[in-house]
């Protein structure tokens, strides 16, 4: 991967966790590891701690996600380790969500073509003419 991943990006990534889910078992459970690492990093520290709860709790509101963003890069400054395997989290997620995209591109077996995920329009018209 060209930019590096940040701690904003990493943060990010947890929202989507509790917001959209992952994609498939394997995104699953990349998710649930990087969830994993992230707590065990913070156990014993009552602030970050309820950084994380917060999160939960509110799934990824804009405040919570900024506190776990500062956490997260104080954190990562701290300790390669960590900040290595959460960037290797983050690029497996990333490559299992873009495995999943190329598995969604739309088939169109027919004359017209429908994509349900984000329409837009006032108009919108499914079908022939």
């Amino acid at each position: 991967m060209a930019d590096p991943i940040t701690a904003a990006f990493i943060a990010g990534l947890v929202v989507q966790k509790f917001v959209e889910g992952a994609a498939g078992e394997a995104g699953k459970q990349l998710f649930g590891d990087l969830w994993t690492r992230i707590v065990n990093q913070f156990k014993g520290d009552k602030r970050a701690e309820s950084v994380l709860a917060t999160v939960v709790e509110t799934k990824g509101e804009k405040e919570s996600v900024e506190d776990l963003t500062t956490y997260l890069k104080g954190e990562m400054k701290q300790d390669g380790l960590f900040a290595s395997d959460l960037q290797q989290l983050a690029e497996q997620i990333i490559n299992v969500q873009n495995q999943s995209q190329i598995q969604q591109n739309n088939n169109n077996y027919g004359r017209d073509q429908i994509v349900i995920n984000q329409p837009t329009g006032d108009n919108l018209k499914i079908g022939g003419s």
